[in-house]
């Protein structure tokens, strides 16, 4: 698990690319928003069994493994159960399917390798 400095620990307090922040940095939301919106029930922020955070906002993501190297890119969703994470800066795109149960998140890859988190924010 990553050594987090206390001021970043996500169950302590907001970590500084939660919520406002993140959001503003990639401007107006990619997708409607409103009540039933599906991409909307995933925004927040995620955290994986080996203390990896996933940050989902307004159809952009953001994955840390530390707090200084992380991967982001846009998501999509393509389907009820399925949505594509892509890197615009190499275009390389992963596809996954999910779901989401009381305030745990579980993704699955093409090769069957399945990602959990749980809701932190």
């Amino acid at each position: 698990m990553p050594s987090w400095p206390q001021k970043y620990m996500p169950w302590s307090q907001s970590p500084p690319w939660s919520d406002s922040s993140y959001g503003q940095e990639y401007g107006r939301p990619s997708h409607p928003q409103g009540a039933n919106d599906p991409v909307a029930e995933l925004d927040g922020s995620w955290q994986g069994k080996s203390g990896e955070l996933l940050v989902i906002r307004h159809g952009r993501f953001r994955i840390y493994q530390d707090q200084e190297r992380f991967r982001e890119g846009n998501l999509a969703l393509e389907g009820q159960n399925t949505l594509t994470m892509q890197d615009p800066s190499t275009g390389n795109a992963q596809r996954y399917d999910y779901a989401l149960h009381e305030g745990k998140l579980a993704l699955r890859n093409q090769a069957g390798n399945l990602f959990l988190y749980r809701r932190i924010q």
